[in-house]
């Protein structure tokens, strides 16, 4: 369908080529109006100045990528499977100069090899190595794509103290097993685990917080969790609630629990 040219929003003097297929937001709203991914994408924005390297697991169109390396000249990767989305996300990088950011056309799960990659031909953002419910009825396309655990990852490209960024439909808690061991590199990871999300919080190592992100407020989890419209981010991390209300407070969140 090919590529329309737009800065997704975001402050500064700069123009991304996205493909036409994206949702509307990306070329007619904001950060701040894009549903599901707002009050993520502002926790990620507060808390990604603490951090040392930002890595965007299912990369997409680069939303969080360029929102986050636009306000901030730091380290990043990015990860995607989908060879047409990866070679978007490249181009525009490259564009805009960033030598910080790096890019690798695989996905990430439970296993380091090779891995059948589903891609939606009609919603790119519901492509999963999984059998994901959100499939169902779409115009479909397998390839084989590399997969990489993040903790072979993570120890190959020195990453530490890191802002974690992960939306791999129907794979969520695919990722956290292959994080098991080498978690603590993490600092704060924002993920979307809908249709795992008891997999998911079973797979976490001891001692990590895991919070529901409902608009403005962090929500400890204690009991089962009912997802609020389009809210479906969670945010997990070292840190209790007593610890992170002076990192997100004075940016306008609440941390209840």
């Amino acid at each position: 369908m090919g590529l329309i040219e737009t800065n997704m929003g975001l402050p500064g003097d700069f123009r991304l080529r996205v493909g036409a297929d994206a949702p509307v937001e990306f070329f007619y709203g904001t950060p701040d109006t894009f549903p599901g991914e707002a009050s993520a994408l502002k926790h990620g924005c507060t808390l990604a100045p603490s951090c040392n390297v930002f890595v965007d697991i299912g990369a997409h169109h680069g939303l969080y990528l360029f929102a986050i390396c636009s306000a901030l000249d730091m380290q990043a990767h990015y990860i995607e499977p989908n060879p047409a989305l990866f070679e978007e996300v490249q181009a525009n990088v490259a564009r805009l100069g960033w030598p910080k950011v790096q890019g690798h056309c695989m996905a990430m799960a439970a296993h380091d090899g090779t891995v059948r990659f589903t891609n939606n031909l009609e919603n790119a953002s519901m492509s999963s190595i999984e059998g994901f419910f959100g499939n169902a009825g779409q115009a479909l396309r397998t390839i084989e794509a590399y997969c990489s655990t993040f903790d072979s990852f993570a120890v190959r490209h020195g990453i530490n103290n890191a802002l974690v960024k992960v939306d791999v439909e129907g794979a969520a808690h695919l990722f956290v097993e292959g994080a098991a061991q080498e978690f603590q590199r993490i600092a704060y990871l924002i993920i979307e685990p809908v249709g795992q999300t008891g997999e998911m919080l079973e797979a976490l190592p001891p001692g990590v917080f895991s919070y529901y992100i409902n608009g403005s407020r962090l929500e400890l989890h204690s009991s089962p969790v009912e997802y609020q419209g389009y809210e479906l981010n969670w945010l997990l991390c070292w840190k209790g609630p007593e610890e992170l209300r002076p990192l997100l407070g004075p940016a306008g969140f609440q941390i209840i629990g």
